[in-house]
């Protein structure tokens, strides 16, 4: 699939089908989305993928957001031991860290026919508890995703010609 094609193309799915997702196609994603920009390299996400469905029920219960059972859920959480490092940016460079990852994983699982929908509406601290995730590991966004059940629907987009500028501001 092209690129721009896809980007144009990808939408927001929140309503799929009960097929689950083979592990190979989701092990092809997470590698999408370690190939994702980081600042100076730093690597600073953890992917869990998720695809119990006992675990996704019990994540859609602590997670307003999510307005479906999805076939899986990939929570990328950041590593504060590693952005520490990044100093008093190291947050923010965190969350773009793992928003590019996002970026990434959303692309391609468009591409594989998978509809996702990305989600921050969750209690952060009980799910870091229900995945066992150690100290310093912190949820940022989780990812649902499945095989369509609709075509969703085409958002509107400001045109182009209302959101971009050359060399400075100009006032249309």
């Amino acid at each position: 699939m092209e690129l721009l094609k896809a980007i144009l193309e990808r939408r927001s799915v929140r309503s799929y089908t009960q097929e689950k997702v083979d592990h190979f196609i989701l092990d092809g994603l997470i590698e999408a989305g370690r190939w994702a920009p980081t600042a100076s390299n730093s690597q600073s996400w953890v992917f869990i993928v998720v695809d119990d469905s006992d675990l996704i029920v019990k994540l859609k219960s602590i997670s307003p957001g999510i307005f479906c059972i999805p076939a899986f859920i990939i929570m990328i959480c950041s590593n504060s031991e590693i952005t520490t490092r990044n100093g008093a940016q190291g947050e923010i460079l965190a969350l773009m860290e793992v928003s590019m990852a996002a970026q990434n994983i959303l692309l391609a699982a468009h591409a594989q026919g998978i509809g996702t929908c990305v989600v921050r509406s969750f209690h952060q601290k009980s799910a870091a508890m229900l995945l066992c995730c150690p100290k310093g590991i912190l949820p940022e966004l989780l990812i649902v995703g499945g095989y369509p059940d609709k075509k969703p629907s085409t958002p509107l987009r400001k045109k182009l010609d209302e959101i971009r500028y050359f060399n400075r501001w100009e006032i249309k």
